[in-house]
């Protein structure tokens, strides 16, 4: 994507995905003359034990850190976390506003502890591979329902020069509706060919499991509470109850045959579903889990939507001409609003204020003002449109036989009129690719409001558009995957109340870790310092500041070919006790750079010296890491020492602080490294 092409919610993470000279350059420019002081100080000491609140005070602003653990009084591994950043003017007090922090967690190794807070942030701002924080809570996913029966995940920040495709997970068979249990990282998707829901891990990457519930589960919503999934059975008349907690079945109702319509109201409000076949809307109490009202609707209902403003639900029937609005308090119709046929789509403006139905047969987009429940104006649109999604200001129309996206006013509602737009978006009309049709959006709003992310199955691409331009703004592969349905999953930190931002994480390993947090504008930047402990595989706690410290003995004059032992002394970086006893030391040697590898379980040869034999079969230079996870120590977090094979100039360099040739023969343990 061209910079002039970078759309105004992604230009901050656009400028990380940049070739790394430009990216840190830029960064050196954001922070500004105010930062230049930190770039040349000392590196920073993390405290023992950083506290889970800390504040501190830059560029003219008050930055407040919590770590809110779900369960804990500590930071622990595999704990859900909430991360929250106060922001305040240090002169007026007031809470900075609409702001778009970022903000990264690291654990801490040599080379980020030999910088300072600015080099800390240029690294993980990159976006490079090699440079990516731990967490990184600035993310947003593009995550793609698709033909070929699988689930795709996206990001469009990092930078990868081949590919921006973060996982894929295969499903049973081609998934037709889904919804988000945001919380635990989760998707529900039916699937109506095999009868079943697949649960989808979206941390891990892979398919949990596939509940069985027969029929052809379609349409499936979240209670507003999260705490049930409402699954709609076409061709049947059921809808059934999946408590999300261990995706049990709750309740099976019976709500008439045919194809389903499905809603959730408000957090009290029904269920609400409709039945074509036997022409009827069911309402359903969520708390008892029973039928609150049966409502006969004239004209084959499916389509549905809900006015949290008016507090009624509009009803649309393919063979009628007339809407039909319910009272779901006292279950009983209330207006019924004439419109053209064929009307596919309803969907509420974000106030609530209006809602839109859209005829696929008359090709046209009418406007019901949920005050009155009249009719206040009607356009024709592309032909053949089937969904519409709001951002901030408009209505955005898919069309299933248009290349063209048409775009409604939002502010002209209000004026009691209705204008449009119409903006070229695809490069084929959908409809070019019919097994790319799904029931669920294909549109999803950008993360800051200001447009939308569409993708379009018949093409293979992912298309952003920024409210006020006439062609897209962004392109976006889908790597050959026809999209049946699009969502943009946004994890970073977000303005909960005024000026406070929360995000989530959860840390996988124990250690100390650095968290930078910074501000483009005011210009602010500062990095905090926080443990996280954790727990050994037999259940011991470990300390966040548990020190390893680890002397390699390197075999003399190694030669090509032949079998080398290398053996790593192990003590308590405290006590300077041997470690002995340890059965999960790990060491791997490497080919530089990055050639071949070859990993293994060390054996203990004498208390607190672990060895392992290799064979070393090309001269080069090689790297030795070594692992203790009992200890909390990854391979990244005790330091590496190099070596020569088969080469006959210089002493070869460490990555660490590695002795000399002469010394390490003079010495059994000569090269060491500590952390």
């Amino acid at each position: 994507m061209r910079a002039s092409m970078r759309p105004p919610f992604m230009r901050p993470l656009f400028e990380s995905i940049l070739r790394s000279a430009t990216a840190l350059a830029a960064v050196g420019l954001l922070l500004g003359p105010a930062h230049a002081s930190a770039s040349q100080a000392n590196p920073r000491t993390a405290p023992a034990k950083p506290a889970l609140t800390q504040k501190a005070e830059e560029g003219g602003l008050k930055i407040e850190m919590q770590l809110l653990p779900q369960n804990s009084k500590g930071l622990m591994v595999g704990e859900d976390t909430r991360v929250r950043l106060r922001l305040t003017d240090s002169a007026s007090g007031q809470p900075l506003t609409g702001v778009r922090p970022r903000a990264w967690m690291a654990r801490m190794n040599a080379d980020l502890a030999s910088e300072s807070c600015e080099g800390q942030v240029k690294r993980f701002v990159s976006g490079r591979l090699s440079q990516r924080a731990d967490h990184d809570m600035n993310v947003f996913h593009f995550i793609t329902l698709n033909h070929d029966r699988s689930v795709a995940i996206i990001n469009p920040q990092v930078s990868m020069n081949v590919t921006k495709l973060e996982g894929i997970v295969q499903l049973p068979a081609n998934g037709d509706d889904w919804v988000l249990i945001d919380d635990r990282d989760l998707l529900l998707v039916t699937m109506p060919s095999i009868g079943s829901v697949a649960v989808v891990d979206l941390k891990g990457r892979r398919l949990l499991s596939t509940l069985k519930l027969g029929g052809e589960p379609r349409r499936i919503v979240l209670q507003p509470d999260g705490a049930v999934a409402w699954v709609a059975l076409d061709q049947s008349d059921q809808v059934v109850a999946l408590e999300t907690e261990q995706f049990k079945e709750v309740a099976r109702i019976p709500v008439g045959a045919g194809f389903h319509g499905l809603l959730a109201t408000s957090l009290n409000g029904p269920i609400a579903v409709t039945s074509t076949k036997d022409e009827q809307l069911t309402l359903i109490d969520p708390k008892s889990r029973t039928v609150s009202a049966r409502l006969k609707i004239n004209g084959t209902p499916l389509a549905l939507a809900w006015s949290a403003l008016s507090q009624r639900i509009y009803v649309a029937g393919v063979n009628d001409d007339k809407l039909t609005v319910v009272d779901p308090v006292r279950g009983k119709v209330e207006a019924r609003p004439e419109v053209g046929r064929g009307v596919v789509a309803l969907r509420a403006t974000p106030s609530g204020r209006h809602v839109l139905a859209l005829s696929e047969k008359a090709s046209r987009a009418w406007a019901i003002d949920t005050s009155s429940n009249a009719v206040t104006g009607s356009l024709v649109t592309e032909p053949n449109p089937d969904q519409i999604v709001f951002s901030g200001r408009f209505g955005y129309v898919r069309s299933l036989t248009s290349t063209k996206v048409t775009m409604i006013d939002l502010k002209s509602l209000e004026r009691g009129e209705m204008a449009s737009n119409v903006v070229p978006m695809f490069q084929k009309a959908p409809s070019a690719d019919k097994s790319a049709i799904g029931v669920s959006d294909i549109i999803a709003p950008a993360p800051d409001g200001e447009g939308v992310v569409m993708a379009n199955g018949a093409d293979y691409n992912i298309y952003y558009y920024m409210e006020g331009m006439m062609a897209p703004q962004g392109t976006f592969q889908t790597y050959k995957r026809a999209p049946r349905a699009l969502m943009v999953r946004d994890q970073s930190l977000r303005e909960v109340e005024p000026g406070v931002y929360v995000s989530r994480i959860q840390p996988e390993r124990p250690g100390k870790f650095v968290l930078p947090v910074l501000l483009n504008s005011p210009r602010a930047m500062h990095c905090f310092d926080v443990a996280v402990d954790g727990v050994s595989p037999s259940g011991e706690k470990l300390p966040s500041d548990l020190v390893t410290k680890a002397k390699v003995q390197l075999p003399r004059d190694p030669q090509p070919g032949q079998v080398a032992q290398f053996q790593v002394r192990l003590t308590d970086g405290k006590s300077g006790k041997a470690l002995a006893g340890l059965t999960d030391v790990q060491v791997m040697v490497m080919q530089l750079p990055g050639l071949w590898q070859q990993r293994q379980v060390a054996r203990e040869v004498s208390p607190g010296v672990y060895a392992i034999d290799q064979r070393l079969l090309q001269p080069g230079k090689y790297r030795i890491r070594v692992g203790v996870e009992s200890r909390g120590a990854g391979f990244d977090v005790i330091d590496a020492t190099d070596f020569d094979v088969g080469l006959t100039q210089a002493p070869a360099a460490s990555a660490g602080k590695t002795a000399s040739t002469s010394e390490q023969a003079s010495a059994p343990f000569a090269t060491t490294k500590t952390r």
